[in-house]
């Protein structure tokens, strides 16, 4: 099946969804790398890690945990940076 466009009018507008004093991306530390990113409307996220840029099959799925203000995250073990 085709993907579809799916847009949630007034849902992404609240200010309570907002991530105001968050930065979003990744963040890496030799101990860990933390992924965060934004998404009000999903009911899951996934991070997909790939070895190369080659179109290799992933070598890991990480479902990212739900936080407050459409805010999803994860921890990943190492410095995943590069």
């Amino acid at each position: 099946a085709e993907p579809i466009n799916v847009y949630a009018r007034d849902v992404i507008d609240a200010m309570k969804l907002t991530p105001l004093s968050t930065s979003l991306g990744y963040d890496h530390a030799p101990e860990r790398t933390r992924f965060v990113t934004w998404s009000p409307v999903s009911e899951k996220v996934d991070l997909v890690l790939y070895p190369d840029t080659q179109g290799s099959a992933p070598t890991r799925v990480i479902p990212l945990e739900r936080g407050d203000d459409g805010l999803w995250q994860a921890d990943v073990e190492g410095d995943l940076h590069g």
